[in-house]
């Protein structure tokens, strides 16, 4: 099959392979990789990080800034991000494991993990991205209301890359995670969809 062809090819041309770099474009030979060396490599710790990039990405487009200070902001998307992101991998990839026997995955349920948490990596890189974002806006970053943004066409303008950014991200993140998901579940594109869906 295309997925056990991917898979031997991982381990044959991507013993070199940098998952930080390869999980962007290659996908599913990097997790084929990944789950034959060692399934359980760093997945709690992607999984954090993960949930402390998606708990500001959040606050970001509910304008928690409105309400709150942007140290409290930070603050409580690094504790609760924390701890969301550690138990959605758990819950979630209990879930997938589940609903895809109903599919006949083949995937052991730490295969499905080391898929979803390594699907984070491109979320995790935009950290450095929201340290500078932070650093310029400040509270206004979280604020539904921005009059210094809207009255420096600047700062307007790296307010809209940095807006476009994360929205890009977010999507080829689970883009990848489907790519990931149908590489150890051996499934397509559309059987992976169909796994998350359920």
């Amino acid at each position: 099959s295309k997925g056990m062809a991917a898979y031997k090819s991982a381990i044959d041309e991507g013993k070199e392979m940098n998952p930080w770099r390869s999980i962007w474009f290659r996908p599913q030979k990097t997790i084929a990789l990944i789950v034959k060396k060692d399934p359980e490599r760093l997945v709690p710790d992607l999984a954090i990080f993960g949930g402390v990039i998606s708990a500001l990405n959040g606050a970001f487009e509910s304008k928690m800034g409105d309400n709150y200070g942007v140290v409290g902001i930070v603050f409580v998307s690094i504790c609760l991000g924390a701890i969301s992101g550690w138990l959605s991998l758990y819950i979630f990839s209990a879930l997938i494991h589940w609903t895809g026997k109903w599919l006949n995955g083949k995937a052991p349920i730490e295969h499905i993990r080391s898929a979803l948490s390594w699907s984070n990596v491109p979320i995790i890189w935009t950290l450095i991205f929201w340290i500078i974002a932070i650093a310029i806006f400040q509270k206004e970053l979280f604020q539904s209301d921005i009059p210094t943004i809207k009255n420096h066409f600047f700062l307007a303008f790296i307010y809209a890359i940095f807006f476009l950014w994360l929205l890009v991200v977010q999507c080829w993140t689970f883009l990848i995670f489907l790519r990931c998901l149908g590489q150890v579940q051996n499934f397509s594109i559309w059987k992976s969809i169909l796994n998350v869906i359920l």
